[in-house]
This record gives C-alpha cells, structure tokens and sequence, in this order.
C-alpha cells in the first residue's frame, strides 16, 4: 500500500532500528499460552512514545521522546510478532508511527502497514506496568552486571520442583555484589566489588535472560517490598533502569540454600590446564559418555571415558602435584569452563568426594564428583 509523499501532523517519526530494539527486549515474540503474553502496549501521551511488555513476572517499559510537546493521549495493544514483521517490510531510514482509535499503523515513503485495534486485546485489559519505583538504590556498571549474570545463570535449576533454586541468587553486601546459581550439582559465583545498600533476591532465569539484552554505560537497582495483606508477604519488585529502559521483576520470597558451607574455598591444591587441549579432550570424551574419569597424576592428566562398546583413554598435560581420581559430568565441566577467559584453567582439587573449583578473576566454578558406583 502506498504511503503518503506528506506525514501527517500527528505521526511520531522514529528510527526502525529503535523500535525493533523495544521488540528485541521482550521475551518471546509469540507461542506464549496466554494472548496478553504475546502482546505490546504502545502509548502516545503527550511528547513521548511509551513502549510496554510483560510475563507477568518480569515487565519492560521504554519511554521515547518524539516531539518537542503534544497533548495527544492513546493506547494501543498489538502482537508483538505482527509489529516484528510490519517493522521488517519497512526501509531502515526514519519511519512513522501512528496511533488512533483504529489501531496501529507504521510506515515509510513508500509502504505501511496497518494492525487493527482489536487484533490482540483491549488496552484497560493490559496488565498495569510498575512505574519507577522508590526504594533502595545502587548504581553500578551495566556491563559489569551482564558479565556476572552470563557467568553464572547457565548453573541455576531447570527443575520447577526446586523453584528456590531456578533463578540468579543476588546479594548486595557493603563491600560487593555477589551472584550466585546452581542445581545442587554444581554452582557458578561471581563478585563484583563496590559500594551497595545491602539485599538480597531472587531473579528468575528468565528474568536474567531479558536482563542480558540490556545495552548502556549504568544500571540503577532499585528494590521495594509492598506492606503484608492480612500477614501475607506481596512480592518484592526489584527494578533495573538503563536510559529510558525500566526492567521490573516481582521476585518470589524463597529461602536460598546457605551454599557457602557447602562449597567453601579454602583447603584446595591448585592445577594448571591448557585451556584449548582440555577443551578439545572433553569434547571427544562428550562422544562417548556423559562422564568421565579424570586421574591427575602430577604433570599430566588421565581421561578415561566409557560405555558398553569402547573405552577411550586420553592424555595431556598437566602442571601441579596433585594426585587424585574423580568422575566429574563433562557437559557441566564444560559449561564452568567456558566462562573462562584465557589460555590456561586454574583447578582447585580436595578429594574424590569433594567438589572440583575453577578460578579466574571474580569468578568461580563448583562441580560435585559423579558418585562411583
């Protein structure tokens, strides 16, 4: 359809890319069960563009100036995967946006696309997203923040049955943050250090995943806990604003096991690995089995790994004094591997019964042995 060669005085002119990164924060574009799920609230009200998603657990809200003033006020629900692909039609120059009681319609100088009011729901019947919130405040680099979410989200539960266990634990102390996630098979901590009010909370995985979307210098978290209803605990917001970006989690009250008495970090003998050629034998040992075993015998280690037709025995080297036999999982030896910058894996070995650990920089990785049978 053609646009016309003019813009009409109540169009908002935005840049393609911009609106596609509003989409891009969300979780997914569509397959959600619940259609408001699979939505975006779009508002106009006044000078700026109001962006809005949620999972009911995690919400996204983005404010974008348009204009120097206006009084218009509208909002409009529409797919998010239908507003994905009226987006791509258009030319990656300054498009159009306009909202009115008929839906939503974008466009460029040569092609637009209308989504009807009605295509999705009602916007009274979108769920109310968390303004700013008023609470305890910390400032930090959001590129420090994203690095310690990466490192450790791949260790948390996938297990609904161990729901205190399916998310990044975050722990402001005075001094650091810490973040922390793990199975109970295995656990990934990484410290930034700095100056915080204390708290603590749970972050949902996939609140963590939207949170690696997140671009900018600075990350505010802010945290409130509503007041008891008849001495039930509401859940905690904690909210991270990046620019014109307002990610809010209602965080659930669960209690975090006490992991440092379980996996402390004193009394470990070090060993030294190649990174590349550790990396490569695990891959090779991952098509035989799911585990294998690791005899460190001083300057070289021992891979021995097996299944009902063939057994593979590999070599390499290995620098420290160790001595010692542990079956470890090879899929989550290389998960806690991966994190690791460099050419060289520093290991941490106790017993045969006791966790392996790997250090590097504020990171550190636990892997519990497989038990022998």
């Amino acid at each position: 359809m053609e646009a016309e060669d003019a813009f009409q005085e109540d169009e908002m002119i935005i840049g393609k890319g911009e609106l596609l990164g509003m989409i891009g924060l969300t979780g997914k574009v569509n397959g959600y069960s619940l259609p408001v799920l699979n939505c975006v609230l779009l508002k106009e009200r006044e000078n700026k563009l109001s962006f809005a998603w949620t999972d009911l657990v995690t919400s996204v809200q983005v404010n974008q100036l348009i204009r120097e003033d206006g009084t218009k006020k509208v909002k409009v629900v529409v797919p998010a995967k239908m507003l994905q692909e009226s987006l791509e039609l258009l030319s990656d120059s300054g498009i159009t946006v306009q909202l009115d009681e008929r839906g939503l319609r974008v466009a460029d100088r040569k092609t637009e696309s209308m989504i009807k009011a009605g295509s999705c729901i009602e916007p009274k019947e979108f769920p109310v997203i968390p303004g700013r919130i008023k609470g305890k405040e910390r400032e930090l680099e959001l590129s420090e923040l994203l690095q310690g979410l990466k490192n450790v989200v791949f260790a948390v539960s996938t297990d609904y049955a161990k729901e205190n266990l399916c998310g990044v634990y975050a722990e402001f102390h005075a001094d650091r943050l810490d973040l922390t996630g793990t199975d109970a098979t295995h656990l990934a901590n990484y410290t930034i250090p700095g100056k915080f009010a204390e708290d603590t909370f749970l972050l949902p995985a996939e609140a963590v995943r939207v949170l690696l979307k997140l671009k900018g210098d600075k990350v505010k978290v802010r945290s409130w806990e509503p007041k008891p209803i008849k001495e039930i605990r509401q859940k905690k917001l904690v909210q991270f604003e990046v620019g014109s970006v307002l990610v809010t989690v209602h965080v659930p009250h669960l209690a975090y096991p006490r992991w440092r008495d379980a996996v402390p970090v004193e009394g470990y003998e070090d060993v030294v690995l190649p990174k590349t050629e550790l990396v490569k034998t695990l891959k090779t040992a991952a098509k035989i089995d799911s585990t294998s075993t690791f005899i460190f015998a001083g300057k070289k280690l021992i891979v021995e790994t097996d299944n009902e037709e063939r057994k593979v025995r590999q070599e390499m080297p290995c620098h420290g004094r160790q001595e010692i036999t542990i079956k470890l999982n090879i899929k989550k030896l290389m998960e806690g591997i991966r994190q690791v910058e460099g050419d060289q894996v520093e290991m941490g070995l106790k017993k045969e019964t006791e966790s392996i650990m790997i250090r590097a920089g504020n990171y550190r990785y636990h892997l519990m042995p497989v038990q022998q049978r």
